[in-house]
Formats: structure tokens, sequence, C-alpha cells
């Protein structure tokens, strides 16, 4: 379900997230379909046909196969610009999430040596 002139979803231009949707909607492929966009931009609270033409404007993407029974089923390819800031985006989760998984480690192992230990 594709929404577009609807008041209830943000404006990619006026209210931007830190990444445009259609990025992580493609999961580091080098294309993408609408309808994953949709799934992105809606959970975001974005307008996926503002999200595309944003991401069309800025030169991340570009229509790779037009699907004559759906719109939803319309496939984009990602630009040379666009798999550089998919990649970055990809860099940049995996780095918060090492860096989460650090921090873990560390909790727990504090929480070990700090626990008492029992005695026999």
């Amino acid at each position: 379900m594709l929404h577009s002139g609807n008041d209830r979803w943000r404006s990619i231009r006026t209210d931007p997230p830190p990444v445009n949707p259609v990025i992580p909607a493609a999961l580091g492929s080098c294309t993408v379909v609408v309808a994953a966009i949709d799934y992105v931009a809606r959970w975001a609270g974005y307008d996926t046909e503002e999200c595309i033409e944003k991401a069309i404007e800025d030169g991340l993407i570009e229509l790779d196969e037009k699907n004559e029974w759906k719109r939803d089923y319309d496939v984009y390819r990602f630009t040379a610009k666009g798999r550089r800031a998919s990649d970055a985006h990809a860099r940049g989760v995996f780095d918060r999430s090492e860096e989460l998984a650090r921090r873990e480690r560390e909790d727990d192992l504090r929480a070990a040596s700090a626990a008492p230990t029992a005695s026999h």
C-alpha cells in the first residue's frame, strides 16, 4: 500500500531522517523494490513516493524495471553514489552494533567479578 499526499506522514524534505529509507530497504543489495521501500518508509513515518523521488533527485537510485502489473514491484537500481551511501550506512550499523556488544561484554564481566563467590 503506497501512500502519497497524506498529512499523517512526515516529509523527507522538511523533516529528513538520518538516512533515506530507500537505503536500509535494500538490505545491502544493488537493487530495491518499491514494496520494501514502502515498508521501511512507513515504519519510519515517511511518505514512500517522496522518499523515492528524493533518492532519485539525490542521485542514489534510478528506475531499473517498471512492473506493468503493480507499482509495488517496480525495481530501482542503486547508482555508484547510492552504493557508496548504502555501504557507509551498513558500516555505521555494524560499528554501532560492535560497540554495543563490547559494552555489554564489559558490563557482564564487571557483574561477574562483583558477584559473591560460593565457598565450599
